[in-house]
């Protein structure tokens, strides 16, 4: 049994389904310990306080897999692997604002690795469209067609960041 962002299964309160899913999933290890593997995945801080939630759980949890994140440059082949399998290139140019910016973000504790590339790839795209849109596509060829410049990565990053600063809390605090 997978269990992606497990520490989601953490009791918030008394009438939390939480409250009845880890004693089940408890009672399950333990029954059926010969038949069954369940591998609970999520940040790792997340996931040492989800663990110790549970004296239970604690002591069913017999091993503590780290991936580590994936470094700059990890992440600029990511991007481009990508970029490939989509028949898209990339101008030489791209490569150093991707380091640049990835360099930047990988060690922000919220920052999604993989997830993280494939979201940039998208609006990365996105705004080579309004590029190619903004002009005579008429007068294109294929390769300018599929190729992404690195105004459209900058771009991308710059929607990113506006993202984040427009993000609201609804509620009390801010």
């Amino acid at each position: 049994l997978f269990i992606d962002e497990a520490y989601s299964l953490t009791p918030q309160n008394e009438r939390d389904f939480a409250v009845e899913a880890i004693p089940a999933l408890i009672q399950e290890m333990e029954n059926r310990r010969d038949e069954v593997l369940v591998i609970f995945a999520g940040y790792p801080d997340l996931m040492r306080d989800f663990v110790k939630a549970n004296p239970g759980l604690q002591s069913r949890v017999s091993r503590e897999l780290v991936f580590e994140d994936y470094s700059a440059c990890e992440l600029c082949d990511i991007f481009q692997l990508m970029v490939s399998k989509r028949d898209y290139t990339c101008t030489p140019a791209c490569k150093d604002i991707l380091l640049a910016h990835f360099s930047t973000i990988v060690h922000q504790t919220d920052f999604g690795n993989g997830r993280y590339v494939r979201k940039l790839l998208e609006l990365t795209l996105y705004q080579q469209a309004k590029r190619l849109m903004a002009g005579d596509i008429s007068r294109l060829g294929k390769r300018e067609l599929r190729e992404i410049r690195k105004s459209d990565i900058v771009n991308a990053i710059k929607e990113i960041d506006s993202k984040k600063e427009s993000t609201r809390v609804i509620g009390f605090g801010r």
